[in-house]
């Protein structure tokens, strides 16, 4: 039985995450689709990364990934497939890929455009499209280009002083804890 994990900023209030399980559903019957998070807060890809980076980790061998984030601020029409240790990640080219990927060298693939074209619910219709396609073949050629031109964003480090360190809250959580990049 298939896994699938959705890390997304569709939220819950409209249909937009049902379709996307639905489909899931209709092309892959017995699929077990996992939430990572899907209050992801709209193109917040830094809390995307968070929030997917502590949890992936943690699913078995072969567990399919949707990380389904876009940034605000990249135009970038390109999205990856990313072999990491037996797991399989698929989300946008926008820098999301190297905020949680912390120095691991995996096997990093562009989808081919001309079969998984961008679209306003890309998560649907070329994320999870791709995924299970992957998913019936399990060969990456047949869904992508093996690449090592990806955009990587880079994370604010912190710095500090004499009388003072400077960091960055990266993320609060439910219960008011509050995580930032000092370490």
């Amino acid at each position: 039985m298939p896994v699938i994990t959705l890390t997304t900023d569709l939220g819950t209030k409209d249909n937009y995450l049902a379709l996307a399980k639905a489909y899931i559903l209709k092309k892959l019957p017995g699929t077990a689709i996992i939430d990572i998070s899907n209050e992801i807060d709209k193109y917040n890809v830094q809390q995307a990364a968070y929030i997917f980076g502590n949890a992936f980790e943690h699913f078995p061998e072969n567990t399919v990934h949707i990380l389904g984030v876009k940034s605000a601020n990249v135009d970038s029409k390109d999205n990856l497939f990313i072999k990491h240790n037996d797991q399989f990640i698929f989300c946008p080219d926008n820098g999301i890929y190297s905020l949680f990927a912390d120095g691991h060298r995996d096997e990093v693939y562009k989808l081919k455009t001309d079969l998984f074209p961008s679209s306003v619910l890309f998560v649907r219709d070329t994320l999870l499209k791709a995924a299970v396609e992957f998913l019936k073949t399990n060969k990456a050629e047949d869904i992508a280009d093996k690449t090592d031109d990806y955009l990587q964003a880079l994370m604010f480090q912190p710095t500090y002083g004499t009388d003072a360190i400077v960091g960055k809250c990266v993320y609060i959580d439910s219960y008011g804890n509050v995580v930032t990049n000092i370490k």
